[in-house]
């Protein structure tokens, strides 16, 4: 979220018609796109979790423990060192 100030002016610059217009309907545009994939991630992860009696607090911990969601864990973890 933070690198898309710095890449703004090179959106900007790429732009076929330069102009504030289209460079709004470009950020409304990824905006929608956005929205759209983090509410279908909270719909399904909500259909995936509801039939479990309790959720705890951290989500990951419901899961199965399978390797791929030990693949997953690592991720979330790792995201979250690279970011600090």
């Amino acid at each position: 979220a933070m690198s898309c100030q710095t890449t703004i002016f090179d959106v900007y610059e790429s732009l076929s018609e330069k102009s504030m217009h289209s460079m709004n309907a470009l950020i409304s545009s990824a905006l929608f796109v956005c929205c759209s994939i983090y509410s279908l991630v909270g719909v399904f992860g909500y259909l995936a979790m509801s039939t479990a009696p309790a959720i705890p607090g951290n989500i990951l911990v419901a899961l199965p423990s399978t390797l791929f969601t030990k693949f997953i864990q690592l991720g979330f973890g790792m995201s979250v060192a690279g970011s600090f």
